[in-house]
C-alpha cells in the first residue's frame, strides 16, 4: 500500500561460507529479532531457499519437538528404541 508503513518482524542475512568440517556447502541465515535485540543463526544445505522460507521451515521443528516430548513422557517411550521390538512397535502406534 502506498503510504503506510511496513512492519518488520525480523531482518535477515544470509552467508554461504566454506566450512571445513563439512564437505557439502551450506548456508547460515542469521535471523535479528529487533524488539528482542536477540540474534539466532540457522544452518542449512538448501542454497537455493530464501532466509525467509529457511525460518519457516525451522519454526516448524517445535511442532515435532513437542510432539516427540509428550510421546516420550505419556508412553514410556524415553526407555524403547527403534533397534528393539518395543520401539518398532511404539513408533508405528504413534504414526498410526
Amino acid at each position: 500500500m502506498i503510504g503506510k508503513e511496513e512492519k518488520v518482524l525480523y531482518h535477515t542475512k544470509v552467508i554461504t561460507p566454506r566450512l571445513n568440517s563439512i564437505a557439502e556447502k551450506h548456508r547460515i541465515v542469521q535471523s535479528i529479532d529487533p524488539t528482542k535485540q536477540t540474534t539466532k543463526y540457522l544452518l542449512t544445505n538448501k542454497l537455493t531457499w530464501e532466509a525467509t522460507k529457511t525460518i519457516s521451515a525451522y519454526s516448524n521443528r517445535w511442532v515435532v519437538e513437542k510432539f516427540f516430548r509428550n510421546a516420550k513422557q505419556l508412553t514410556d517411550m524415553e526407555e524403547a528404541t527403534i533397534r528393539g521390538k518395543q520401539g518398532v512397535t511404539l513408533s508405528l502406534c504413534l504414526v498410526s
